[in-house]
C-alpha cells in the first residue's frame, strides 16, 4: 500500500501516466526505490497515479541528460534553472506506472514541497480502486 506520493507538473505528469516519459528528473537522490508511490499532478489535489522508482541514477552531466532526453523529455531550454536553483541532475527511473480512473484527493499539509504522506483512508482508496481495475 502506497504511503507517500510526490508532486509532478501536470505537463509532466500526463506524459508519465501516457509512457511516454519514463525517468522523472529532480535536484535530489530519492531513497524510495521499489516501493509503490502515488503520483500527484500538481495543483490536482489527488492521486492521479502509481508507480515504483525502479532506481535513481546521477548526477548526470549535460551530455548524459541531451543523450537520454527520450527518457525524460526535458530539453536542454527546459533544464536550464534560474540562478541559485539546483539543476535537475538525478534521473528516477519509474516503471510500473498505474493511472487511476478517478483521480483521489488527499489532505495536502501545510508547507509540503517535492512529497507528501498520504494517509492510510487515501491509501486504501488507491488500493481499492486499483484491484478493481485488474
Amino acid at each position: 500500500m502506497i504511503e507517500c506520493a510526490f508532486f509532478v507538473d501536470h505537463s509532466w505528469a500526463q506524459l508519465i501516466v501516457s509512457g511516454k516519459k519514463i525517468w522523472e528528473l529532480r535536484s535530489t537522490r530519492t531513497r524510495i526505490i521499489d516501493e509503490e508511490v502515488g503520483i500527484i499532478a500538481t495543483g490536482s489535489g489527488a492521486v492521479i497515479a502509481t508507480c515504483k522508482i525502479a532506481d535513481c541514477i546521477g548526477p548526470l552531466s549535460d551530455r548524459e541528460l541531451a543523450e537520454t532526453e527520450h527518457y525524460h523529455r526535458t530539453t536542454a531550454e527546459v533544464r536550464v534553472r534560474p540562478k541559485g536553483s539546483a539543476p535537475w541532475r538525478y534521473a528516477w527511473k519509474l516503471a510500473d506506472v498505474r493511472s487511476l480512473r478517478q483521480p483521489v484527493p488527499y489532505d495536502h499539509p501545510w508547507g509540503a514541497q517535492g512529497w507528501v504522506k498520504i494517509g492510510p483512508a487515501v491509501a486504501e482508496h488507491v488500493r481499492r480502486q486499483l484491484a478493481a481495475q485488474r
